[in-house]
């Protein structure tokens, strides 16, 4: 008996959790690792990597103090994290969504194991994503090159 329940994400998701994100109307319980996940898609969906790279990190730094929140070196927004969910999630939507709508796609992603929080130790080492510097500053993956397999 399969027990794998699929994930759907409609045009209404998408539209209110980008939406929420951008106007910070997004309640802090709300914004998930789907919700970021969804909201990274869309920006990878319609944007070249470095402007999707920069409406997200702009926009997370922004919503985390609107929901009250903090930005430190200890907890908040974190540049490397960001920027390794962009360039997985643009290469997600290139490689695997040709000819897909944008609800299409997140749905996808869900349902691929590339949406798993722990895809990010594939690259990274742990010791080398949570120090302060990968916080701050982007720094290249030490366990192997960032990549969505065919």
């Amino acid at each position: 008996m399969n027990t794998t329940t699929t994930i759907a994400v409609s045009p209404a998701e998408i539209e209110e959790l980008v939406s929420g994100f951008q106007d910070h109307s997004l309640p802090a319980e709300r914004w998930t690792h789907q919700a970021h996940l969804i909201v990274g898609t869309y920006f990878a969906y319609h944007f070249p990597l470095e402007q999707a790279i920069y409406y997200l990190r702009s926009g997370i730094i922004t919503y985390n103090v609107a929901t009250g929140g903090k930005n430190t070196h200890e907890r908040g927004y974190h540049e490397t994290i960001t920027q390794l969910w962009a360039i997985l999630l643009k290469a997600f939507v290139q490689k695997k969504c040709a000819g897909l709508s944008l609800a299409e796609s997140c749905t996808a992603l869900l349902n691929s194991p590339y949406a798993a929080q722990e895809i990010m130790f594939r690259f990274y080492s742990k010791d080398l994503l949570f120090s302060t510097q990968a916080r701050a500053l982007w720094v290249e993956p030490d366990m192997a090159p960032i990549d969505v397999a065919e």
